[in-house]
Formats: structure tokens, C-alpha cells, sequence
């Protein structure tokens, strides 16, 4: 999906705070505004959602809770001609058929960096901003050296830390790594990712690792702290005698900003999270985007494992379709969120200076690879039960004879939509139907990468789409 900008810079105002729109497809606008909860409501609202989550995911109490805030934070910031500049770049966005992408600037108010933004819900839509694809929430931060997007040939190769110190809370070494392992199950057979694990997580070994071979992504699990007295984030190492080290952002993207190829950080948290309003990674991630890096996500909260699998898995798979970070963070909330998981889709956070998210440019990694046998399944409408081939040429469904696939629905267009297969997925098209095309009830604009079991819907037609493989 392409996106245009809503720059949103946030800056103290007296006792107050100042939002003002740098630049959007319906101009500038600016408000002033106070926060809408005190410290102490803030902070009882972070511990609730970053408790352990164990048969609490699906809680509806806990989705009640984010949208009160959501909508609250939303109320205050987005109120006046604020408002009503977000609503015309929101319907311009619509008119040329492309996202609408938020990208926050923080730098100048560190004490709101580490609230969760992502939660944003705009309650006259009824609509988390950060769960639609439509509308990404970007942490960023505009930086003079000019970001390119990467041409890789090779496969991706992603170098993997995981850090487990004696004298922390003690993390299952090797059930990560199969959890990891199991994720990244299909791009690698697939050859599309790469997957190298450093033995031990010293700042030596690393530092090693990286000489040895270039990398394109830095995959980090552990543990994080906060350096009051230095203002910055810290991940925590091992040294020699397998106790903490503590490394800053600022020293770990003096390191990685000389990996040429690196492109993308993901910080994980695994045990602990955070004890209060501060958030261990976000002054970690902001200082490796300073530092040089394109674009990090962070989590803010620990996660269950079903959460870190999908996003691991729909993050890279959409990221290895050619998918801008940001879109592919998006569907990596909303396979979070299909999973009937009220809150945890709103942990990751993506920092970036990437100034339109395109970082990798892959599509020499997957020039020949076979498409699957798969399949599409009538189970709604007057050609119920049919069963769809589909392969390596792409196929158009429509009502009109002489299309691929004829389904007799009024409500479908002559020339309703394409399937076929791109680089390493199916892809569903709309090709500009009347009526629409919908994928899990939420309607695609331009494509979509399809997944096992997908329900789609032209008109009164409902299609399961199937990969026989799985």
C-alpha cells in the first residue's frame, strides 16, 4: 500500500502541550491541549495491560480499558481545525485509493514518548488508527542522512541475540530459539530468510559475528532497563561470566551503524516488561535510530508466545513481499488481533526515519519459486461447493463470460478481481469493483496477500481460499 503523510510534531506549551500538523494532504493546522489523566491513571493503565497476559488476551475488560484511553488521548490531541485537518487528509487519502500514515514526532516531549500511542482509537469510527492498514502509527524521527532502500540478491539473514544473563530473571534459551525457529518456518523453506544464532551475547561476540558476515536485520531477546542518569534505554548483555552487562542504545548503534546493510532492529522483551510508566526500549530504539539505524521496533510490554509467533511470522512474510515496515507491522497487528487477542497488538512500536518505510528491495530473492498447489472453495452464494484450481497464472474472477473464474452474482462486477501468484504469495486484487473486495470482512484497497483459510467475499459470493500444502 502507498501512504500519504500526517506529520504530527508534539511540543511542550506553557503548562500545555502544542500539536501542530507540519505537513498533510489537507495543509497545517495546530492545538493546544493538556493531557487527559493524571500520572497516577496513566500509570495504573500500563500496569493493567502489561501484566501477565495468561487467559487475559480476550479480555473484553481489557479492550474496554485501551479504548477509554485511546479515545480519551485522541480527544485531546485531535480536537479543533486539528481535527478537522486529520478528517480531509483522511478523505483525500480515500479519494486516491492510499493510506493515511500518522508519524508521530516525540523528541521534543520525552515524557509522552513512553505512552502508548499505539492505543489511539477515534471513537466516532469506532476504530484503533494503528490496527488498520489504513492508518500506521509511526514513532518518527527526521534525521539528515538520507535513508535508500536496500537491493538484496541474496536471501535475508537475520542475526539473532539472545541474551540470558544468571543474574536475571532466567528466559528458556532453547525454547526461544525453536519459538523463533518455528516462525520463520516458511520463508525458510521458502529460501527467503536466513536464520544465524550468536552462540553467546556479549558485545565480543557480537562484534565478531557481525565481521564475519553482513546482516540485514538485528533480532534481539531479552531483557531492558533505563539509565535515569544518562536518559537512554539499556538492553542487557552477557560478559564473560555469563552476569549482566548493561549496553546502552547510544553504544549498541555506534556498533551497528557500520553494518552497511542492516537495515531493521526488533528489541523483544521476554520477562518483567516494564514496572511503571517508564519503557525500557523506547529510549533504546530511538537512540539506535539516531545512531543510524532505518527503522527498530520495540515492545512495550511482554508478549504471550502465540503474540510473538504471529509477529514474527506475518511481519517478515509481509516484509518479504515487498511490504513497507510500517504495512507490514499493520498486518502483523491485525493477524494479532484475528487470533482473538483484545490488547497485545498494540505492544509493538515502530520507530523509524525511513521517510516512506521501503528499506529491503526483494525481489531478486524469489525469482523462481513454484507457487503451491492451492485453491479457492465456494461456500457462499450459487456456485456453492465449487472448487477453484489455482496456480502459477494469475486468475480473474468476474461475472462476465470469458473471465477465469464466472460466478453468476449480481453484486460482482464483470471484471471483479485478480488472484494470482507474486514473488513468493497469492495476492488478491480488487480491479475497481463496484461493491468491493473484502478479505476477513475488512474490504482490501489495491492487494493483499492471501493466507491459509481466508475468507473472501465478492458480493454474495463467499470464497475460502486454501493451500493444500497446509
Amino acid at each position: 500500500m502507498n501512504y500519504l503523510d500526517f506529520d504530527l510534531l508534539i511540543e511542550r506549551a506553557e503548562k500545555k502541550y502544542k500539536a501542530r500538523v507540519l505537513n498533510s494532504p489537507a495543509g497545517q493546522a495546530a492545538v493546544e491541549f493538556s493531557l487527559p489523566f493524571g500520572e497516577a491513571e496513566l500509570e495504573n493503565f500500563i500496569l493493567k495491560i502489561a501484566a501477565p497476559r495468561a487467559g487475559r488476551i480476550n479480555s473484553p475488560e481489557l479492550e474496554a480499558a485501551a479504548k477509554v484511553f485511546g479515545s480519551s488521548l485522541f480527544e485531546a490531541v485531535f480536537n479543533d481545525e486539528l481535527l478537522a485537518c486529520f478528517r480531509s487528509s483522511l478523505d483525500e487519502a480515500a479519494r486516491q485509493g492510499v493510506g493515511l500514515r500518522l508519524r508521530l514526532r516525540l523528541a521534543d516531549v520525552p515524557e509522552l514518548a513512553d505512552m502508548p500511542w499505539e492505543y489511539l482509537h477515534y471513537p466516532k469510527l469506532n476504530r484503533f488508527l494503528s490496527l488498520s492498514v489504513e492508518t500506521p502509527i509511526v514513532r518518527y524521527l527526521d534525521m539528515p542522512e538520507r535513508i535508500r532502500c536496500l537491493a538484496i540478491d541474496t536471501s535475508l539473514r537475520i542475526l539473532v541475540m539472545i541474551s540470558n544473563p544468571a543474574d536475571y530473571p532466567q528466559l528458556n534459551v532453547e525454547q526461544e530459539w525453536a519459538k523463533l525457529n518455528n516462525a520463520f518456518s516458511s520463508l525458510k523453506r521458502r529460501r527467503i530468510v536466513e536464520l544465524d544464532r550468536l552462540d553467546r551475547a556479549t558485545w565480543l561476540n557480537l562484534q565478531t559475528k557481525l565481521r564475519e558476515r553482513e546482516y540485514h536485520i538485528f533480532h534481539f531477546i531479552g531483557h531492558g532497563g533505563f539509565d535515569r542518569q544518562a536518559n537512554d534505554g539499556m538492553l542487557i548483555f552477557e560478559d564473560e561470566n555469563n552476569r549482566s552487562r548493561p549496553v546502552s542504545g547510544q553504544k549498541l548503534g555506534m556498533l551497528l551503524r557500520d553494518e552497511r546493510m542492516l537495515r531493521l532492529a526488533l528489541l523483544n522483551v521476554c520477562e518483567g516488561g516494564r514496572s511503571g510508566r517508564c519503557d525500557p526500549f523506547a529510549g533504546a530504539a530511538q537512540s539506535l535510530v539516531q545512531q543510524g539505524i532505518p527503522a527498530v521496533i520495540a515492545m512495550q510490554f511482554a508478549v504471550t508466545d502465540e503474540t510473538a509467533i504471529a509477529l514474527v511470522h506475518q511481519f517478515y512474510d509481509a516484509l518479504a513481499d515487498g511490504y513497507a515496515v510500517d504495512s507490514a507491522l499493520a498486518e502483523a497487528r491485525r493477524a494479532i488481533f484475528g487470533q482473538q487477542n483484545n490488547i497485545e497488538w498494540g505492544t509493538p512500536v515502530l520507530y523509524m526515519r525511513s521517510p516512506d518505510g521501503h528499506i529491503f528491495d526483494l525481489v531478486k530473492t524469489r525469482p523462481n519459486i513454484t507457487p503451491p498447489p492451492a485453491g479457492l472453495i465456494v461456500r457462499q452464494g450459487a456456485n456453492h461447493g465449487q472448487a477453484i484450481s489455482l496456480g502459477a497464472e494469475s486468475k480473474i474472477i468476474g461475472r462476465e463470460a470469458g473471465q477465469s473464474v464466472v460466478l453468476p452474482d449480481p453484486d460482482i462486477s464483470r471484471r471483479h478481481a485478480r488472484i494470482g501468484w507474486q514473488g513468493s504469495r497469492y495476492i488478491l486484487e480488487d480491479l475497481g469493483s463496484t461493491n468491493g473486495t473484502f478479505c476477513n470482512d475488512v474490504q482490501i484497497i489495491g492487494s493483499q496477500p492471501l493466507c491459509n483459510g481466508d475468507v473472501i467475499r465478492l458480493g454474495r459470493t463467499v470464497l475460502v481460499f486454501q493451500l493444500e500444502s497446509e
